[in-house]
């Protein structure tokens, strides 16, 4: 009967050991069982971050070919203005700003990955395709901005070149202009004439005649006489004077045959037939009434 109770003893003992021993193996089985599933979800939300960037910055990308493809087109247009250029210079900035942010998105992604310690090679190679798209249509940019740079200049220089000549028009403009006043006034000139009719009396007191001697040997509009009595006129616009006056003879030289004096209704009036001729020789006329 001891003999039994004893074996009972160390089976129970030994029954009690096993599962003990079991029960450890287990724990430490789901322990890194939960491990590896925080491992493979951590590994799968990086990944997963990776390929969202990689999607913003292929839509990125997508962007700057559009907007560059735009541009490209906008350059290739005939009508060149320095407005346009400006507008399309603006235009290139938004799609330089958009490059760069992109490249620094690349660079640290790259960076990340490389952190991660992770080795994903289509991912690895998706950025490298990446960086090489991006150093393209870096180069297209620049291109892009060469030519609008080269078609800035020239233009730059042909408008500089129209306000020259401009600048000479309204040079030339302003000469004329000053030209034709000059030109108005010696026409004025020329053709302004003045006369005068009155009393002998009334010519000697503005001084026109000298005082005394015969009516032959009065001397006619020497030395300081009154400018202001003589009505100012201009030659092409008078053809006769009415004098007024029952008696009227012409003290200043005129060709005899460039004029006559008409009398109508016992009065006096003086008649201009060539006015070149007759104001060739003077261009004062002076008439003494009575």
């Amino acid at each position: 009967m001891r003999i039994l109770y004893v074996t009972l003893a160390v089976y129970a003992l030994l029954s009690a050991v096993s599962c003990g021993g079991n029960r450890t193996e287990g724990e430490r089985l789901r322990r890194e069982n939960d491990s590896l599933r925080r491992e493979n979800s951590r590994i799968e939300e990086e990944v997963n971050v990776y390929f969202d960037a990689i999607s913003a910055i292929s839509a990125g990308m997508e962007k700057v070919k559009s907007l560059g493809g735009y541009i490209s087109a906008r350059i290739e247009e005939e009508s060149d203005s320095l407005n346009r250029l400006r507008m399309i210079e603006d235009d290139m900035q938004i799609v330089e700003s958009m490059l760069e942010k992109n490249r620094q998105e690349i660079e640290s992604l790259r960076k990340r990955l490389a952190g991660s310690g992770l080795k994903i090679a289509n991912l690895e190679k998706t950025i490298d395709a990446l960086t090489a798209e991006m150093d393209g249509l870096t180069r297209n940019i620049d291109s892009l901005h060469r030519v609008v740079v080269a078609k800035d200049s020239v233009i730059a220089t042909q408008q500089s070149s129209l306000e020259t000549l401009r600048e000479d028009m309204r040079a030339l403009q302003t000469e004329k202009r000053e030209s034709d006043m000059a030109l108005a006034m010696r026409t004025e000139e020329f053709y302004t004439v003045w006369y005068v009719f009155g009393t002998s009396k009334e010519l000697k007191d503005q001084g026109i005649i000298a005082r005394g001697g015969t009516l032959s040997q009065k001397k006619v509009l020497e030395g300081d006489f009154n400018r202001d009595y003589f009505v100012k006129v201009d030659r092409r616009e008078i053809s006769q004077i009415p004098l007024y006056a029952k008696r009227a003879k012409v003290l200043t030289s005129h060709p005899s045959d460039s004029y006559i004096l008409e009398k109508q209704d016992g009065q006096y009036t003086l008649r201009i037939l060539d006015p070149d001729e007759f104001w060739s020789v003077s261009r004062y006329l002076v008439v003494q009434i009575n």
